[in-house]
């Protein structure tokens, strides 16, 4: 199973948690984890990688700008029932989605 997987089911438990995506990797600029061979070293790969997209998220979260359009967000949709940061990751994963692909 992929790792992304995963962490979509996740997010299922504890919204607030960002999901593993190869576009949230690249839009902060963090390793392919999925270069790396060897089991048991992918896998601790993933897991720092996500510890990093956490706390990328949670700097977003401290500029107020990127605050407002989270909080804009939670007014319009019904994403008012979702954790800040589950917000800032849709949002996040949204604007790399815009970004033209020949950077």
């Amino acid at each position: 199973m992929q790792f992304s997987s995963i962490t979509k089911i996740g997010t299922t438990i504890d919204p607030s948690l960002p999901i593993y995506d190869s576009r949230i990797i690249q839009l902060f600029g963090i390793r392919n984890s999925k270069l790396i061979r060897d089991y048991d070293k992918r896998l601790i790969a993933h897991l720092e990688d996500f510890e990093e997209i956490k706390s990328r998220i949670e700097a977003c979260l401290k500029d107020q700008t990127f605050v407002e359009i989270v909080h804009r967000c939670q007014e319009i949709y019904v994403a008012s029932r979702l954790p800040d940061k589950r917000i800032a990751d849709l949002v996040l994963w949204a604007y790399h989605q815009l970004e033209p692909k020949n950077r």
